[in-house]
């Protein structure tokens, strides 16, 4: 007894004597509040437009043409209607930053909302694009941009998952909101489904601990806890959100991260597979397989999420990338891959020697040094470094 009421003591001292820090605040003025409610409402239900908004009646009337002078790059606005006149933007297809044209289409996008003089014309600008373009493609570059610009730090974005929960969560989520939305009201709590009612709201459980039985193949379902995160692939989101790849660095943040991009970049993956790797070992999987694009892939994935009432696309186990489709795809990368480090090794570029003779210095062994410039080419550190420095 007396023991315990030591230990008890020794706690106590110890949480009486936890410095206290004291964070200081400062009333939010109306400016920043004004432009706080006009940002929210305009990802307020991505997929419908609310007629009784303020963003409907000033992006319906506005014209971005008359107001070119707002913007300081009158070529990226002409480049926009070139495309937007010319039967672009449709409002019907499922946005994808990684189709080719829509990828363009974003870019001019972007250019609209991020050369806005001032933020009276960026809200003016988004509140059009916001009535009359696709509205996943909106959202996606509106984010991007509200990131970018100076005169909308400190507003604070809503989550991805708050605007895209498909993205993040499977099916059987969501089979579960919907099966006790349709109950209506009173609802009822299923704490063995992993659906219990806190207050007002509902809680719907999801648990990818058990994915063994429906979605990853081999042994890769241990972690799915981890890979199936939903504030880790929110992070993984947010930082491609930051550092668009499909923009140059004089577009992102005006410039200020330009010659750190590849260093960022490189960091930023290096502790995504550092976090992993420790995960695996965790878990008895061992080293991270080798990629290859002539070897299978063993453990297959099955995200089970739907889009717009289509699945998201499936890989089975043992997966093999190579077809009869896409052969001549698979050797130009190949090809590409190699050229560019010849390339690199060789030191053609008059860029790329200034940027070694300024940033790297020395020699070491199993690094590439032909012009005094060391890149470890074994991580491909100097290729993403490279390529990021010069975007």
């Amino acid at each position: 007894m007396k023991t315990v009421l030591v230990l008890a003591a020794l706690v106590a001292l110890a949480v009486a004597t936890v410095p206290k820090k004291f964070v200081k605040t400062k009333p939010v003025d109306e400016v920043t509040v004004e432009r706080q409610y006009k940002i929210l409402e305009l990802f307020e239900a991505i997929k419908q437009v609310n007629p009784h908004s303020e963003y409907y009646k000033i992006g319906q009337k506005y014209d971005i043409k008359a107001n070119i002078e707002n913007y300081t790059n009158k070529q990226a606005v002409e480049e926009f209607f070139h495309y937007y006149d010319n039967g672009y933007y449709k409002h019907q297809h499922t946005f994808t930053i990684f189709n080719e044209e829509m990828r363009t289409e974003a870019k001019y996008l972007y250019e609209l909302f991020y050369t806005a003089k001032d933020f009276d014309t960026f809200y003016k600008t988004a509140a059009w694009a916001r009535y009359y373009l696709n509205k996943n493609l909106f959202a996606y570059t509106f984010y991007i941009a509200a990131l970018q610009r100076p005169d909308t730090a400190g507003l604070v974005l809503p989550a991805f998952f708050e605007i895209w929960p498909q993205f993040f969560a499977n099916m059987n989520v969501f089979k579960k909101m919907y099966a006790i939305k349709s109950k209506g009201l009173p609802y009822e709590q299923f704490p063995e489904y992993g659906v219990v009612e806190d207050g007002n709201q509902f809680v719907f459980y999801s648990n990818y601990s058990d994915y063994h039985s429906f979605g990853y193949g081999k042994d890769e379902y241990k972690i799915s806890y981890f890979t199936e995160d939903i504030g880790w692939n929110t992070y993984y989101n947010f930082f491609h959100s930051v550092f668009p790849f499909w923009q140059k660095g004089d577009n992102i943040a005006f410039g200020l991260f330009k010659e750190r991009r590849g260093e960022i970049y490189y960091y930023f993956y290096q502790q995504l597979l550092a976090r992993y790797y420790l995960e695996r070992l965790t878990n008895g999987l061992g080293q991270i397989p080798t990629f290859s694009w002539y070897q299978t892939f063993k453990s297959g994935y099955y995200p089970f999420m739907n889009y717009v009432n289509y699945p998201f696309v499936q890989r089975s186990d043992e997966y093999f990338m190579q077809t009869k489709k896409n052969l001549d795809d698979l050797r130009f990368v190949r090809n590409y891959e190699d050229t560019f480090l010849t390339w690199l090794e060789q030191g053609k570029n008059k860029k790329y020697t200034n940027f070694c003779q300024k940033y790297i210095r020395g020699k070491r062994s199993g690094h590439y040094a032909s012009t005094g410039c060391l890149f470890s080419m074994d991580t491909y550190r100097g290729f993403f470094i490279f390529i990021f420095h010069f975007r």
